[in-house]
């Protein structure tokens, strides 16, 4: 009996030990047959490059990381594909045990970066000369050099004195830097645009007005300096042309002030047509008289265009030589009405032997040209006044309504946003 209890206990622990054996296996084998955990995380980095001509471009860089969650017991191989062009990648791993293979793929997908365009100080723009030969400026224009005086009062009037860091500065009234004292600030050394060395320390992007020298252009160019030559203003197409391309340059609001201005001029020209186009010209001159030099204009001058909208026939348009021309030609001319530069010019005239019987000395109709930030005779952007003055001094009693105190207190606040004193009109008017 006790021998019999005895085996078949042996029998239950052997047949218990078996069981474990068996149960512990398994789990092994399960746990071999684990598949790893597989993540994939993507990073996409834009980076923005601004090239020269404004075109921006863009760079995508995708990195694709893989991560592999390995089981103590298995061996891993991991393949990643990272792609600069925002295609897909895929990463493959493989794990093997001693009893089982699992393959897992795992695909990572990035989306293309759109980059915004940004324009950089390094672009260029198109603008046109005076022959209609494209030139590249910079984009952006804040320094400019004007050439000649003309073109200065041009770029102030349309709002940018504030950008000339070199001009001929000694051209340059003391009425143009007080209505303007932005250009002082600007250009304190008064730095030369006629000059190189001036320019370049100026810093200026751009020489613009009537340069033609070759020699000149070529080598502000050599410099990095854009030059837009123009043309010489003397005629009221070319000087409407001139402001439109000097505005094309600033830039900004610049167009549309000069489209503003050359509207202003078109119906000055009009008012004078409508008020006095019917009546009969009246004779008139320009004389200058400069240290006992005798001059004149004759019908290439700009004056002599405005001389006829005023109402007036410039009996010196045939004329071929304008300096040096003498008192007998002048009373050979006979004007009923002379115009001069200043009242020095006008006293030297008036007290001319050989002039006493010309009828504009005689009945005292000789009058100062009027002077705000240039003598209006010349070629500036005051000359939208000058027929105006013309036909006021010709034919007033025919334009009881132009005030041209008003008249010229109203263009300085327009166009050069400056406020005119009564006494200031008054200075501008007599010359003076």
């Amino acid at each position: 009996m006790i021998k019999r209890s005895k085996q078949s206990l042996y029998i239950i622990g052997a047949t218990f030990l078996s069981l474990c054996l068996f149960l512990s296996g398994c789990r092994i084998e399960a746990k071999n047959a684990t598949t790893p955990l597989l993540t994939s995380t993507t990073r996409t980095t834009t980076a923005t490059t601004k090239p020269v001509t404004g075109t921006t471009t863009t760079t995508t860089t995708t990195t694709t990381t893989t991560t592999t969650t390995k089981p103590a017991s298995s061996t891993t191989g991991t393949t990643t594909t990272t792609p600069t062009s925002g295609t897909t990648s895929t990463g493959t791993t493989t794990t093997t045990s001693a009893t089982t293979k699992t393959t897992t793929t795992t695909a990572a997908t990035t989306t293309p970066t759109t980059a915004t365009t940004t324009t950089t100080s390094g672009a260029t723009r198109t603008v046109t000369d005076k022959d209609g030969k494209n030139v590249d400026i910079p984009a952006v224009i804040t320094k400019v050099a004007p050439f000649s005086g003309d073109a200065a009062l041009m770029t102030a009037l349309l709002g940018d004195s504030s950008e000339i860091v070199a001009a001929p500065d000694a051209s340059l009234s003391d009425t143009f830097k007080k209505v303007f004292p932005a250009y002082a600030t600007a250009n304190p050394k008064k730095l030369l645009s006629s000059k190189p060395d001036d320019v370049i320390t100026s810093g200026a992007q751009v020489i613009y007005g009537p340069i033609t020298d070759a020699a000149q252009i070529a080598q502000y160019k050599a410099l990095g300096i854009s030059v837009v030559s123009l043309n010489n203003f003397t005629t009221v197409a070319q000087l409407k042309d001139n402001i439109r391309k000097i505005a094309a340059i600033l830039g900004g609001n610049a167009p549309a002030t000069a489209e503003t201005y050359c509207t202003y001029l078109d119906t000055n020209a009009t008012y004078c047509n409508t008020k006095i186009g019917g009546l009969g010209k009246t004779k008139i001159m320009l004389v200058n008289s400069v240290a006992g030099v005798l001059s004149t204009v004759n019908s290439s001058d700009i004056l002599s265009a405005y001389i006829t909208t005023g109402g007036g026939i410039n009996v010196a348009a045939d004329l071929t030589t304008v300096t040096g021309i003498t008192a007998a030609q002048i009373a050979t001319l006979n004007p009923d009405v002379i115009i001069t530069m200043n009242a020095a010019s006008k006293t030297a005239l008036m007290a001319l032997a050989g002039l006493q019987n010309v009828p504009a000395i005689y009945n005292g109709k000789v009058y100062v040209i009027p002077s705000g930030t240039f003598l209006w005779s010349v070629p500036n952007a005051e000359d939208a006044l000058m027929p105006l003055w013309l036909a006021k001094t010709m034919h007033g009693e025919y334009l009881g309504d132009l005030d041209m105190n008003k008249t010229v207190k109203d263009f300085y606040s327009k166009y050069y946003g400056y406020t005119s004193t009564d006494a200031e009109v008054t200075t501008i008017l007599a010359g003076q």
